[in-house]
């Protein structure tokens, strides 16, 4: 099978260890009695010729993340004719990575298909941002054309709102205080919809911050009509719509993920489309230490600011937001490590094999010298800070592989 949109191959060594982990996985669940998503899918697949026509027609919505399995098994449901399915989806908005082929599911949308490009929801400004963004951060070469049909021009609403906001503060404790205090400002005496949406976090370390300061968390399970001020991860934004909407924690290193190759940016790049464009009036995105290359710090298409120049209510929110489990990048803790440590971290993927070996050699965790002349540093902070050693460290690790050293960790 194609494997669309995947940059890193596994030789065999390496798949044979995922499906015997996959297949522990699924005896496990077997053994507890329980099944996921997937697993029934995948169960009544094995019983596809048996499956018989029980429908006139069916009409899917979000077509766009269901898999080609699914689609073969909606396909045995209704008998092939006019007006049997309805199919409708966004390629722009896809979050799920499924391999998704309907023509190999037997469904043929030839001559068959419109595309709706009229937009109705967010402000011009918003979803010019938001067009703007994907569409220029689209890694071309790993997209084929069914998805770039997401990215058509859009027609804008016919409404305008002040250009989406990008503030900044030092830490990620502040952005959550910062925004979680403007959006209770914002909205009182109102009753308006709003979601802080948190990059980096998973949805269970969402739900329990939501328990802690007792707000409704987007989960799948409960109604827009279940409060005013709601938190979510980015996929879980999907198929709602707010008033206004923050979201947090765009910083370098999060989104995207340290350590996933360029080629598949555009599977976050996804998710983070889908929650901007959740916003109507109102969009902030909000980071610390360093933006997000998606957005860049001289973005024509929004307005850049600091919190604390941003929001002065000087209300006071004692809560302290956690910083996420899966976000081991974290900048200054990474630099100081040895080279043998930081080659353990998930943020190493990608290091040429060259600099992987003189920092095994050259970072060991002291500083020794031999005369006035450095042979080893401390940690990888000591031996790019060591402006006045340059000579060395370009003689110590070679000239081709010093400057791979330095291209490498130049984007911390």
């Amino acid at each position: 099978m194609r494997r669309r949109g995947r940059a890193i191959n596994f030789d065999e060594k390496y798949r044979t260890k995922i499906l015997e982990g996959l297949a522990c996985w699924e005896d496990k669940m077997n053994f507890v009695g329980i099944v996921d998503y997937i697993g029934l899918a995948t169960a009544l697949y094995q019983h596809l010729d048996d499956i018989k026509p029980k429908y006139r027609c069916i009409l899917i919505d979000e077509v766009q993340d269901f898999g080609k399995i699914e689609l073969e098994i909606i396909r045995q449901l209704v008998e092939p004719g006019e007006n049997d399915l309805f199919l409708c989806g966004d390629h722009a908005q896809q979050v799920y990575t499924k391999y998704h082929n309907p023509i190999e599911a037997g469904i043929s949308i030839s001559g068959r298909s419109n595309i709706i490009r009229k937009n109705y929801r967010n402000s011009r400004e918003i979803l010019q941002a938001a067009y703007n963004l994907f569409y220029n951060n689209l890694g071309m070469d790993m997209v084929d054309d069914e998805l770039l049909d997401g990215v058509l021009d859009p027609e804008y609403a016919n409404f305008s709102s002040p250009l989406p906001l990008i503030l900044f503060s030092p830490t990620l404790p502040e952005e959550f205080a910062f925004c979680f205090n403007y959006i209770n400002y914002m909205i009182e005496g109102s009753n308006e919809k709003t979601c802080i949406a948190l990059c980096g976090y998973s949805l269970l370390e969402v739900k329990k911050i939501g328990e802690e300061i007792n707000l409704p968390v987007l989960d799948g399970s409960i109604s827009i009509d279940d409060g005013n001020i709601f938190l979510s991860d980015l996929e879980q934004t999907k198929g709602f719509e707010f008033d206004r909407i923050c979201i947090i924690n765009c910083t370098a290193g999060t989104i995207p993920k340290s350590g996933t190759p360029p080629e598949e940016y555009y599977r976050e790049l996804c998710k983070l489309y889908v929650t901007m464009t959740r916003a109507k009036r109102e969009l902030i995105i909000s980071y610390s230490s360093k933006i997000s290359p998606f957005f860049g710090e001289n973005n024509q298409d929004f307005q850049y600011s600091r919190w604390d120049a941003h929001e002065k209510n000087n209300r006071i929110n004692e809560f302290e937001l956690p910083m996420p489990s899966g976000q081991i990048f974290y900048r200054k803790s990474l630099l100081d490590k040895t080279g043998e440590k930081f080659l353990y971290c998930r943020e190493a993927l990608g290091i040429p094999t060259e600099v992987q070996n003189k920092m095994l050699e050259r970072i060991t965790g002291v500083n020794k010298m031999q005369g006035r002349k450095i042979l080893e540093w401390a940690s990888i902070r000591k031996a790019l800070a060591d402006k006045t050693n340059r000579l060395y460290l370009v003689q110590a690790f070679g000239q081709k592989t010093f400057q791979d050293f330095e291209t490498f960790f130049n984007r911390f």
